[in-house]
């Protein structure tokens, strides 16, 4: 691998080209190109915003005196509502990260002023990269919202999916913003990987149907859309599938639909799902929200056949107790941190590393389980590379 390195601006940022992704010569040349210099640049860019966000939002919370004199944890919580002390924690711990506030022993320290500006990281995001500054207006909109959860206890999921985020939101989704493309760009290659004629696919959490939009695009451009003989599309709002219903027909996608309602909290033949009917079960970014999550692995397994392989794409953390900027936006909602955890399968809510969905699936009675790419390597050319997918079988 390279060692090679660059600067934009002030900032620092690992360079791209010569990783070797180990998954085959097809599907290198792809995650090339899907991974270069603006990428790299965005992400980075993108890590060291939100930390500028997080203490902004510690300071529009009203903590710059205590943090200024030093406070502990539950000093800094005392004055807002209890469903929201994790958030807070959170953000004292990445703002950590990233030298804006000092630690001694319990209490956070914020010493002289840490540089809090927005619009020169902006700007040089938009020189680098511009068109994909969609992660930069979800991070504002997030912060300019979210007051209400600290101060009052108020529903995150319905303070960040309003009328007026909602739009932000699916313009980050959208497979033309590159720093959200490669969350579906992993998963796609495991499912195109050994894919069997008359192929039934189910995808969960389909939300607003970028994966397989992603996939449409690329079984026309390789010729494998007539190994599909149907995709079920679902998802626990009815408002994303109807959303679906209305966009896929006009997108020309070459294989046939269904559409489905689905909770994957409980079981998917209860839900109308025949037991080991599926070749394919695709999540992207889905199962980190999973309540009891060894026993929702399980269940996919029952619908799987024989062979069947479950593919799915998760943020990956480098270990356990870093916090990354992807976790700014899922803090305040209660579908992300209100799970069930335990010491050994799942020892923290939000997401995991590698080694954890390794030992999950093993669990729940997967084999040849596969991790694409291998995300450790890459980490060291590119610190912010916090995505990755796993195909495992069902036997």
């Amino acid at each position: 691998m390279s060692e090679s390195r660059f600067q934009v601006g002030q900032f620092f940022v690992g360079d791209t080209p010569a990783i070797d992704f180990g998954l085959g010569a097809q599907a290198q040349g792809d995650a090339a190109f899907a991974l270069d210099r603006q990428f790299a640049v965005v992400h980075r860019l993108a890590e060291i915003y939100t930390a500028r966000a997080s203490m902004l939002l510690l300071l529009d919370l009203g903590l710059g005196p205590k943090l200024r004199a030093g406070a502990t944890l539950p000093d800094l919580c005392s004055a807002f509502h209890a469903n929201s002390h994790h958030a807070i924690e959170w953000l004292l711990a990445f703002a950590e990260c990233h030298d804006l506030l000092d630690r001694s022993g319990e209490r956070y320290l914020l010493k002289g002023e840490p540089d809090l500006g927005l619009e020169n990281i902006r700007h040089l995001a938009s020189a680098e990269a511009p068109g994909h500054e969609a992660v930069f207006r979800l991070v504002d909109a997030v912060r300019e919202k979210i007051a209400p959860f600290f101060m009052e206890g108020a529903s995150g999921e319905a303070l960040l999916f309003d009328q007026t985020l909602f739009p932000i939101w699916l313009e980050y989704f959208r497979n033309e913003n590159l720093v959200y493309r490669i969350n579906n760009f992993f998963p796609m290659v495991g499912v195109r990987k050994d894919l069997l004629d008359d192929s039934t696919i189910l995808e969960l959490g389909g939300g607003v149907g970028s994966f397989v939009q992603l996939l449409a695009q690329d079984a026309k451009g390789k010729s494998y859309s007539h190994k599909i003989s149907q995709y079920i599309f679902s998802d626990v709002a009815p408002a994303f599938l109807r959303t679906a219903q209305r966009a896929f027909p006009s997108l020309g996608i070459e294989f046939p639909l269904k559409y489905k309602l689905l909770n994957i909290n409980k079981n998917l033949v209860g839900q109308g799902i025949e037991p080991n009917s599926l070749d394919v079960v695709i999540a992207v970014n889905v199962l980190h929200v999973a309540d009891r999550l060894p026993d929702t692995l399980s269940d996919i397994r029952t619908v799987l056949k024989l062979g069947g392989r479950l593919v799915f794409g998760e943020c990956i953390k480098p270990y356990l107790n870093k916090p990354i900027y992807v976790e700014f936006f899922f803090q305040f909602m209660s579908s992300f941190t209100n799970v069930s955890t335990d010491s050994l399968l799942r020892p923290a809510y939000g997401f995991l590393e590698s080694g954890h969905w390794v030992e999950l699936l093993k669990h729940s009675g997967y084999s040849n389980i596969e991790e694409i790419p291998i995300t450790k390597p890459i980490v060291k050319l590119i610190p912010t590379f916090y995505t990755g997918a796993f195909s495992a079988q069902s036997f």
